[in-house]
């Protein structure tokens, strides 16, 4: 299967929805990933504290890759009890996202399953209803 990093290096997907967590530096999970594929481009937001992962928190943050822009949204998960397990998205990140996505108008989307507490494919679709996300693992 395929993962969501995947989906947007190759352009399958316009963006990706990644976790990020108050207690978590260096990003971990496809935060990292991402970052890390990006130079540290995301790392530059959070030293800069234009993104925190508090509770609530849904940051969009455009990047420029080769001749394409990818949307990048980071939901704010509050603090991690564990650095082994990603937690599932607060009730109150997973509305200001979708409010974010919504006036935003973007296509499909991506996000990994394991990044976001083990969502399911039904909570997902319901979470952010009207929108095309594909959930990898």
């Amino acid at each position: 299967m395929t993962s969501a990093e995947q989906l947007l290096f190759q352009g399958e997907v316009d963006g990706l929805i990644l976790s990020c967590f108050e207690n978590e530096r260096p990003l971990q999970g496809l935060a990292g990933k991402i970052d890390w594929q990006l130079r540290g481009q995301l790392s530059q937001f959070l030293r800069a504290g234009a993104i925190s992962g508090k509770v609530g928190e849904c940051c969009y943050v455009p990047v420029q890759w080769h001749d394409r822009i990818l949307h990048l949204f980071l939901a704010g998960g509050g603090p991690m009890n564990s650095p082994d397990e990603r937690p599932a998205l607060p009730t109150e990140s997973w509305e200001r996202l979708k409010k974010n996505l919504s006036s935003l108008k973007l296509g499909p989307l991506a996000a990994s399953k394991a990044d976001l507490g083990g969502i399911e494919p039904a909570a997902l679709k319901k979470r952010l209803s009207g929108m095309e996300v594909k959930l990898a693992p």
